[in-house]
């Protein structure tokens, strides 16, 4: 048997998008928020023996370069899909809060090892009693885990009251115990009727105890609303990364200001290269300040044009927000949609009405009104919450009576949407938001 073998050498021409180093870093600081260019740049600096940290007093600090856009037309040529990947299904329909949180100074494994330790004098007594402690979830329950009921009774009594519960229900009875509550109408509807208690049928309990509603909900709010639903909450640890806003905008005669904030970064200073073999650092810090003024440039470009969108909403005139997308805002610029992407991640906007994310003020459009005009996510969002904050609560609106709600005050929405919207803003369902106002 012969095999034919054909090696043919065949030439074909094909473009293809190479980016450089020096490319692929200004893509990297395009993207980074303030907090983290300030390293970046500081590690710069370190790196270069031809820059120098700039200790002049910032008012003697010469001006900002002017930015030169030749050389990054390959940037705003990337590819569609890292819109799509960069932003998947976040929400920012909220301003950041700038308040500052502390790490809890002792984990809740900690607080209850030291209690367990004054407590268990025998070493498999102890070993198992954090074998408990160490099977806890986030809420501070224990779940199906298999304990030892004496030596989980004894955890059950730790502080904080309600941990090592086998769920919910059980933490409320612990707590109500340690209050010596166990003949309390509290006590009494969490361990007989709790399900019902979570559905807020508070007519069908009246009716069915033979008690008034009144009666229930003074249980409710003496006994019930001041036990601690997450045991564990205050031992868990929170994030205290500041949040320093990117972009400054300040009302200023009957205008705005805009800023893109660069104080926190160090200031330096390039030197020219003394020997040859300098040169490499110097061509670095040159395009080192040039992707720095791009980065400024872009920005500012981007800024610029959502006041002139969304001039009402920054003016208080509104909370509402035109839907915008990065595609139509790349096109106005004349930049590619993955080089506003990229400039939109991650940065925050400090302005008259608060401290918001930059991509909240890229809503999508949700729907259309009747005259053709697109809405929001954010408008359908405020207008839902407003009729939600006026509704009779002794009567609250389903979501079909919302839907037809929001379809006559122009914003057409279906009974799904509007689900989704009350779950997105943590609002419970029209059998939840019932009280009775009798």
């Amino acid at each position: 048997m012969k095999i034919k073998t054909n090696l043919d050498l065949k030439l074909k021409n094909q473009q293809s998008l190479a980016l450089t180093l020096g490319m692929q870093q200004a893509l990297y600081v395009l993207q980074l928020p303030i907090t983290e260019l300030v390293q970046w740049v500081q590690l710069q600096i370190e790196q270069n023996p031809l820059l120098q940290f700039d200790e002049t007093p910032p008012e003697d600090h010469p001006t900002e370069l002017n930015f030169d856009a030749q050389g990054f037309e390959v940037l705003d040529q990337m590819d569609d899909t890292f819109v799509q990947g960069l932003f998947p299904e976040e929400s920012f329909d909220e301003p950041v809060s700038l308040e500052n949180q502390v790490h809890a100074p002792l984990s809740l494994y900690d607080h209850l090892m030291q209690q367990a330790r004054s407590v268990f004098h025998c070493p498999s007594q102890l070993a198992h009693a954090e074998e408990i402690i160490g099977n806890l979830d986030e809420r501070g329950f224990l779940g199906d885990f298999e304990a030892d009921p004496q030596i989980l009774r004894v955890i059950q009594s730790f502080d904080p009251p309600g941990i090592a519960a086998r769920h919910l229900q059980e933490s409320l009875l612990i707590q109500l115990q340690i209050q010596k509550k166990e003949s309390s109408t509290a006590y009494f509807l969490i361990a007989n009727h709790f399900h019902d208690l979570l559905r807020c049928r508070l007519s069908y309990l009246a009716k069915k105890l033979q008690m008034t509603i009144a009666e229930i909900q003074a249980a409710l709010q003496k006994d019930i609303s001041p036990l601690d639903f997450h045991p564990a909450s205050r031992f868990q640890l929170i994030s205290s990364v500041p949040v320093i806003p990117d972009i400054m905008i300040e009302i200023i005669d009957k205008g705005f200001q805009v800023k893109i904030n660069e104080s926190p970064l160090p200031r330096f200073t390039l030197s020219p290269p003394s020997f040859a073999n300098l040169n490499r650092y110097y061509t670095e810090g040159k395009w080192m300040e040039r992707i720095l003024a791009r980065r400024r440039d872009i920005l500012t470009k981007i800024i610029n044009y959502l006041l002139q969108k969304h001039v009402g909403f920054f003016s208080g005139a509104t909370q509402n927000l035109e839907p915008i997308s990065m595609q139509q805002i790349a096109q106005e610029l004349q930049l590619h949609e993955s080089t506003i992407a990229r400039a939109v991640k991650d940065k925050y906007v400090s302005c008259p009405r608060g401290i918001f994310a930059l991509r909240y003020f890229f809503p999508h459009q949700s729907t259309t009104s009747e005259q053709g005009k697109g809405i929001s996510h954010v408008s359908s969002k405020q207008l839902l919450k407003q009729l939600i904050n006026r509704e009779d609560k002794s009567q609250p609106l389903s979501d079909h009576a919302l839907a037809e709600a929001m379809s006559k005050a122009g914003i057409p929405c279906a009974r799904r949407t509007i689900a989704k919207y009350r779950k997105a803003l943590n609002i419970p369902s029209a059998s939840l938001r019932r009280k009775n106002l009798a």
